[in-house]
């Protein structure tokens, strides 16, 4: 059953764009880009997907962790917070878009994916493109390595020319990719994106002649945020200006700047700055490296980025929800 409906898109809609909190929300990567999507394009909430269902409330020794907040104030309760599933909607002169934002389920993930999956079709969500985040030891001054996987090939390729890379992993699914391995059976094509975010494991350091552990990791990664929310703007024509971000990712990389050549790192047989410490982490990083740019060469022509979507990109889509159709027919 799919979640109750306040509003129901007046024009075709092209994409909806997801993400979740939790596991997979490295650099609130997953989350942020969503969050700023919605209001700046102004977009209204128009569904939810019920949370208790999907809820534990508490397992032992785990005390506050899985439980709902409230806020009570002099005595009276003001509000009471669970895991909020939410719906938007933007649309301009010819098109829609729906955006989602939500918490990973804690059980029954597989009804948790029917009523996601079930609301989409109410919608006319044909295809899916939800943005995650791991944690890995990338260079923050350089663009965010991205990976995709899909359950199209033409998405797949689509992907390439925005420089991000087929994905390859075995471990552990994130809601993002249960999603995606059963999105075939909902006749909806999906798209999984993954964001490299940076974070540094300093040995015993300290700063200065005071003692610390202290460890770089970019709780917000401004940065990936915007390497995503260009690409987007650039595939489906999107009217965002991410000049906001740039101002504070340029703050935080300061800031690194300085915290890395001002702690020193104790190492076995030296001591030496965290930038010196960063880079030999970089050095020694076994994974995707930074693109050098995020979108395609024609993007260099001011007219790409003001023409309609490429009929190339729609009859992509379509090919690919055709190709499912058809396998799951001869399947029957």
């Amino acid at each position: 059953m799919h979640a109750q409906i306040e509003i129901y898109p007046r024009k075709p809609v092209e994409v909806l764009i997801a993400g979740w909190d939790g596991w997979y929300n490295a650099g609130n990567v997953s989350i942020a880009p969503i969050d700023w999507l919605i209001y700046h394009l102004q977009a209204i909430r128009i569904a939810d997907i019920p949370s208790y269902p999907h809820e534990i409330f508490q397992t032992p020794y785990t005390h506050a962790h899985f439980r709902p907040v409230l806020n009570i104030t002099n005595g009276k309760l003001q509000a009471l917070w669970s895991m909020q599933q939410r719906f938007y909607l933007w649309e301009d002169s010819h098109r829609a878009f729906i955006l989602f934002c939500g918490v990973e389920p804690q059980i029954d993930v597989y009804a948790y994916a029917q009523r996601f999956f079930e609301t989409l079709q109410a919608l006319g969500v044909r295809h899916v493109i939800s943005i995650g985040g791991i944690y890995a030891a990338v260079p923050y001054r350089q663009h965010r390595p991205v990976l995709c996987a899909s359950n199209s090939e033409d998405m797949l390729k689509r992907m390439e020319q925005y420089y991000i890379s087929r994905r390859e992993y075995t471990g552990p699914a994130s809601i993002n990719d249960y999603l995606l391995a059963i999105a075939h059976e909902f006749s909806i094509t999906y798209t999984s994106l993954t964001t490299f975010v940076p974070i540094y494991q300093l040995p015993s350091s300290r700063k200065g002649a005071k003692g610390s552990q202290k460890d770089i990791v970019l709780y917000n990664d401004f940065l990936a945020w915007q390497d995503i929310l260009i690409r987007l703007g650039h595939m489906f024509h999107l009217p965002i200006d991410t000049t906001d971000i740039q101002r504070e990712w340029e703050m935080v990389q300061d800031s690194i700047d300085r915290l890395s050549e001002s702690t020193i790192v104790d190492l076995q047989n030296e001591r030496i700055k965290a930038s010196e410490y960063i880079h030999r982490l970089v050095q020694n990083f076994d994974g995707p490296k930074p693109p050098e740019r995020l979108l395609p060469p024609d993007a260099d022509n001011a007219d790409a980025e003001v023409t309609p979507l490429d009929d190339i990109w729609v009859q992509a889509i379509h090919q690919a929800i055709d190709n499912i159709d058809g396998a799951d027919n001869g399947k029957s």
